[in-house]
């Protein structure tokens, strides 16, 4: 009787661990981060404690990663081209129904307050297995973006990751993403980490959109710089 409640009891554990397995695991192409692959490390979220913690824009954070990936439009984009230009960074996917909804509203407040800047936006997808840049194109109509003025851009699972990390803002699955902006300096220079979010607290609303305004300042201040 014992041996047949033990072989009861493990076809269950077996069972369920199938379920929670269909559930979390990720999408058909997703490319599982290596042990060496770069995660939220104490280090990056020291720096956007930093960040937040600003008064000015005195100080340079880190240097924003090369790269070169597919833009909306099928074409090569890359941080060559935005050399001479401050830009704001955004991380997102097209089917997200969390928070990349309100952080693209969000930026595209910012794009209207900066109309007449040389302030350039890019969003990074971190779901590049369905964000095809015909995809990325459908997406950008529909949320008003400037094609001029704001990237979508695209790559593989390992170009997309290597990225982030490289914005110090790593992600290991399409809905585990930062919901900050950033702000990048002519340069290449990481300049600011601004909170985009809200929160059920009122403190914490209040405080998300202090951050939009000093952000759309901040931008508009690295716009006039020589």
């Amino acid at each position: 009787m014992k041996r047949l409640t033990n072989i009861v009891v493990g076809c269950v554990a077996g069972f369920a661990a199938v379920a929670v397995w269909t559930i979390i695991r990720p999408p058909p192409g997703w490319v599982t981060p290596s042990s060496n692959a770069p995660t939220n490390s104490p280090e990056s979220t020291a720096v956007a404690n930093v960040a937040f913690g600003q008064d000015d824009l005195t100080d340079v954070l880190y240097d924003a990663p090369v790269f070169e990936l597919t833009d909306a439009d099928g074409k090569t984009f890359g941080s060559k081209d935005l050399l001479g230009k401050p830009y704001a960074v955004m991380f997102f996917f097209s089917e997200c129904k969390g928070i990349c909804p309100g952080m693209t509203s969000r930026m595209h407040d910012l794009q209207n307050q900066l109309k007449g800047t040389n302030v350039q936006i890019v969003s990074f997808t971190v779901d590049p297995v369905n964000d095809t840049p015909e995809k990325l194109a459908g997406h950008r109509a529909a949320i008003g973006a400037d094609a001029d003025r704001w990237h979508l851009l695209t790559g593989t699972p390992q170009q997309m990751m290597q990225t982030a990390a490289g914005f110090k803002m790593p992600y290991d699955a399409p809905v585990n993403h930062s919901g900050n902006f950033l702000l990048i300096d002519k340069r290449g220079k990481v300049r600011g980490i601004y909170q985009s979010t809200d929160v059920l607290q009122t403190k914490d609303i209040n405080e998300a959109q202090e951050s939009m305004n000093r952000m759309s300042a901040d931008a508009k201040t690295l716009s006039e710089e020589s």
